[in-house]
Formats: structure tokens, C-alpha cells, sequence
């Protein structure tokens, strides 16, 4: 749900009249750049997330690895979007999935769209693996959570979205197993994604990091509004930054 925090970026480039040429995404990054590349406003977005209840999303059928059945989430993605296929999208869209059963990041930009998102949101506990021609695969964030390298090489100025904080713990008391495992994880995908930062100039990308740090990855509904926010909120903050950097 951190992820929504993209929702609240995306509204103030929409402000700013940034004409957005191709977009990276994985997990919910992936959903909400369907959404954005198949022509939905900022504005339309953020109002299905509102209106919808995540339990909307998903038919009662947990399996020993998360959720399996996600027909109801596949109606919704695709009646909003209006789009079932990458080649008919407005902008050029990139997910990225982890593959386990071979071990590498797979790139998903031809064909069927749900698929390739469902592959991407496949967070580790929460959904089951996803299957495609007998191969298994988990959330792209995984090997790739800021995935502007799978991007075709070009010119591009990147405006990357980090909504993965690590969290600080202040004591044993702020501590659970869970806890400590997310964390771990986050600071492995930390390593990987500074590690590809490198590859850019300094002055080709901004790096957008929306304050989601006291919201959990599943969240009320009550709190959506206010992760939008704080994604609009940085984004403001950054704006002279991401002016700059389209000079």
C-alpha cells in the first residue's frame, strides 16, 4: 500500500506539465503504471483507490504460499484500464518480475499486461508464486525495486519513486519477527538498488522518497488518502529538483 505514495507523485508532474515518455515499475508500481501508460489520470487513479476496499480485490482462497485466486483483482485492473495488451498502451510500459525458478529478473513488455503485474505483485508471504509457462515467479522487487534499468537504453532523465524505507527500530520493544525479516530484506534491495544507481549520472535522475515509513505494506483503507499525500508532499518538495533535471 506504501506504493499508493506514486499516486500522490504522479498528480504533481501531471501540475508541472512533465510529459512522461516510458515507465519502470514492479509490485504496486507496476499497477499504478498500467494504469498511468493506458491513459487514466493521476485524478482517476487515486479515486478507484479510495472508493475500492482491497477485500474487493481478491476472492477467499488462501493457499499455504498466500493468496492464488486473483480473477476479481484481474476484472477490476482491466475494466479500469481499458487495456489488456502492452502494445496498446498510451506510453511504453516495463514490469519486472523475480523468476525462482531459474533465478534471475524476467521483463515483462509484450503480450498480456495482468499476467506480468500479477507475477510482479507476488509479494513473498502475501501472494502465492504466479506461473507462466511453468516457470515461477514473486514480486520484481525482489532482485529490482526502483527498476529503471530494465529500461531500453536512451537519453532518459529518470524521476525514480522509492517507497520502500527502511524502518528504524528504536528499541526491542519496536521489534517482531516479521518486522525483522521486512527489514532484512529491504536492506538487501537497498544494497542492490544503490548499486545500480551508480550506473546513472548524478545528473540524470531525481530520487523521489515519499515519508510511508509508519505505514505498513497492507494498510486500512482509512490511511490511503494520507500515503497519497505524503507521495504529493515529497514530490513538491523535490520540484526544483525535477525542473532541473528536464532543462
Amino acid at each position: 500500500m506504501r506504493g499508493f505514495a506514486q499516486i500522490g507523485v504522479l498528480k504533481v508532474l501531471e501540475e508541472m506539465g512533465v510529459k512522461i515518455d516510458i515507465i519502470a515499475g514492479c509490485s504496486m508500481g507496476a499497477v499504478i503504471g498500467y494504469f498511468y501508460a493506458a491513459g487514466k489520470s493521476p485524478a482517476e487513479i487515486e479515486a478507484l483507490v479510495l472508493k475500492t476496499k482491497i477485500q474487493d480485490f481478491f476472492d477467499i482462497s488462501f493457499g499455504s504460499l498466500g493468496i492464488k485466486r486473483t480473477d476479481k483483482a484481474q476484472k477490476i485492473l482491466e475494466d479500469f484500464a481499458g487495456v489488456k495488451l502492452f502494445e496498446d498502451l498510451k506510453i511504453p510500459l516495463y514490469v519486472n518480475a523475480t523468476n525462482i525458478s531459474r533465478g534471475r529478473e524476467k521483463i515483462f513488455s509484450t503480450g498480456q499486461i495482468f499476467p506480468a503485474v500479477r507475477a510482479s505483485i507476488s509479494v513473498p508471504g502475501m501472494f502465492a508464486p504466479y506461473e507462466i509457462d511453468g516457470d515461477f515467479y514473486i514480486d520484481g522487487g525482489a532482485l529490482n525495486q526502483n527498476p529503471f534499468s530494465i529500461l531500453p537504453k536512451n537519453n532518459y532523465k529518470y524521476i525514480i519513486v522509492d517507497v520502500s524505507p527502511v524502518d528504524n527500530f528504536r528499541g526491542i520493544n519496536s521489534m517482531n519477527l516479521a518486522k525483522v525479516m521486512e527489514n532484512s530484506l529491504k536492506l538487501m534491495q537497498a544494497e542492490i538498488s544503490g548499486l545500480k544507481l551508480k550506473e546513472l549520472k548524478e545528473n540524470d535522475y531525481v530520487i523521489i522518497k515519499p515519508a510511508v515509513e509508519d505505514y505498513s505494506i497492507i494498510q486500512k483503507t482509512k490511511f490511503f488518502a494520507d500515503i497519497i499525500e505524503k507521495g504529493e508532499d515529497e514530490a513538491r518538495v523535490r520540484k526544483m529538483e525535477i525542473i532541473k533535471l528536464l532543462r
